[in-house]
């Protein structure tokens, strides 16, 4: 059954990266710069009718920016947990689609996490656990990792998938 529609309403999100401050670097508690943080708004009503989201990205300056319009698969929770972007330490992660057979894959790929990416999943989406498997690849999610170890981390999170979902 098909999930796009003219307007879909099952929640939406943007995640940015602020530009760095004039005054001097701004500290997190994680210890990063902020504008190597992202910051994150989801909400589950319809972009268009979000009033909040209307004023923030009118006070919104940024270099890179992540939006997505979710269409939920039939069944699925509509829910904020479930709205991207997922955002971890200095990542941030979305994707559009589906995992084919995620219903039937999801606890065994679960089950392959280390206990940090398998804690940090707060909703049902199979693109939270795709994130999960990604950050699994990666020493932590707070050190700047070069772009080869991003590219070999994505490479390997593709690969994890396709070979639960049977495509490999």
């Amino acid at each position: 059954k098909p999930r796009n529609h003219a307007v879909n309403v099952h929640g939406h999100g943007i995640g940015w990266y602020p530009r760095p401050s004039r005054n001097g670097a701004v500290t997190l508690k994680e210890g990063l710069p902020l504008n190597e943080v992202p910051a994150v708004y989801t909400g589950v009503h319809a972009s268009s009718h979000d009033r909040n989201l209307n004023r923030l990205v009118e006070a919104t300056e940024t270099d890179l920016l992540f939006a997505h319009i979710r269409a939920a698969a039939p069944g699925a929770a509509v829910h904020e947990f479930n709205c991207h972007p997922f955002k971890v330490g200095r990542y941030m992660w979305m994707h559009n689609g589906g995992i084919a057979n995620f219903g039937q894959i999801q606890r065994r790929l679960k089950s392959q996490l280390g206990d940090q990416a398998y804690l940090r999943i707060q909703g049902s989406t199979d693109t939270e656990v795709a994130f999960a498997v990604f950050l699994d690849q990666l020493p932590d999610a707070v050190t700047r990792q070069s772009p080869d170890m991003l590219a070999r981390a994505r490479v390997a999170t593709i690969g994890t998938l396709e070979r639960s979902t049977g495509a490999l």
